[in-house]
């Protein structure tokens, strides 16, 4: 899977800190599928999202509930992971 959502300056994210409800389970988390993090407690979600790569429906029973699919160009979500983490991203700003 790709994750993302949280922003590199803490100061930012903090003030996205609410939480989402959490959503009933309607779809698997299968290929494709978008789902949003969350701590593993109730309504802990927040701007953090991630894309299946495969089929993770394990994570269905976890209350990972997936609220979106990419339809079309699963092979640029894929180059995300290609092309890893940004070492860069904790604590600072990229230049624009």
């Amino acid at each position: 899977m790709v994750q993302f959502g949280i922003n590199g300056d803490p100061a930012v994210q903090r003030e996205w800190s609410n939480t989402i409800e959490d959503d009933p389970m309607v779809k698997s988390n299968d290929v494709g599928f978008v789902s949003f993090a969350m701590t593993g407690q109730p309504n802990s979600r927040n701007t953090q999202i991630f894309i299946n790569y495969a089929d993770n429906s394990f994570l269905d029973r976890q209350g990972f509930s997936p609220f979106a699919k990419v339809v079309e160009g699963m092979d640029v979500v894929r180059e995300i992971f290609n092309a890893g983490e940004n070492a860069d991203q904790v604590g600072r700003k990229h230049p624009t």
